[in-house]
């Protein structure tokens, strides 16, 4: 698996569990493929930065 999509996967495991702690649980609608997707999106965001900054360290 692909480091990014390795991330990406943990974010959805990660968010499926806090979801269900707040009692949402797997109600599949529109407000939670909303927060899927900005999650991906900071997860893209935070992988970009840490790539980068290796980048930095390693010159």
């Amino acid at each position: 698996m692909h480091q990014s999509q390795f991330l990406a996967w943990n974010w959805r495991k990660w968010l499926e569990l806090e979801l269900e702690l707040v009692g949402i649980g797997r109600n599949w609608n529109w407000n939670w493929l909303e927060l899927v997707g900005i999650g991906i999106g900071i997860g893209w965001n935070w992988f970009g930065i840490g790539r980068h900054w290796l980048e930095l360290v390693d010159n």
